[in-house]
């Protein structure tokens, strides 16, 4: 058996494909992706919302009034609409402060701050939750027991909300030009 020597190039090149097929096999892994994605949505969201509302409907519209209107779901909205709205007038005031300081000044400890707003992402629910228990709860290090109030909620979803504040202001405070005070 003899070895020939023949360029890198007949040995390495690819088969030719049409354009016609290339076109084919993109639509293949569009209409494979599509359809992952639906099966994905019909079961996490669409399965469930059919659920609530298939048991909804056995006691008529009369029962889910009464369900809905009960003081134990009235006081659960009431917390979740008030949480809420404590933690965008927080987020709007120190989420924007955050961004401005971030995109406007340089300082030591920079990438360390960027890191810990993006913690949220990193960690997974029950770690996050388990964390700020440790921190805030019965037998915090820094004093505060605010474990299972009100504000234990607020504090909870400022700081899973606060990194999506942060860097939806950024792109808008890094495209603003910077003026000199004597504008003002």
């Amino acid at each position: 058996m003899r070895w020939e020597a023949r360029p890198i190039s007949a040995v390495a090149a690819p088969a030719a494909t049409s354009p016609r097929r290339a076109r084919a096999a993109g639509r293949a892994s569009t209409g494979l992706s599509l359809g992952v994605i639906s099966t994905f949505l019909v079961v996490v969201v669409v399965l469930p919302l059919a659920a609530l509302l298939w048991e909804s409907k056995k006691s008529g519209a009369h029962g889910f009034w009464q369900i809905v209107s009960s003081p134990e779901a009235v006081a659960a909205l009431k917390l979740t609409f008030g949480a809420a709205f404590v933690v965008v007038l927080v987020n709007a005031v120190l989420g924007t402060i955050t961004a401005w300081v971030l995109v406007r000044d340089d300082f030591r400890g920079k990438s360390l701050v960027n890191a810990v707003i993006d913690l949220p992402f990193a960690l997974p629910t029950i770690v996050a939750g388990l964390t700020l228990l440790a921190l805030y709860g019965p037998r915090s290090p820094v004093g505060a027991h605010v474990a299972y109030t009100r504000g234990a909620i607020v504090l909870a979803l400022c700081f899973v909300t606060l990194p999506f504040v942060v860097h939806t202001v950024q792109p808008v405070l890094q495209i603003q030009p910077v003026l000199p005070l004597d504008h003002v």
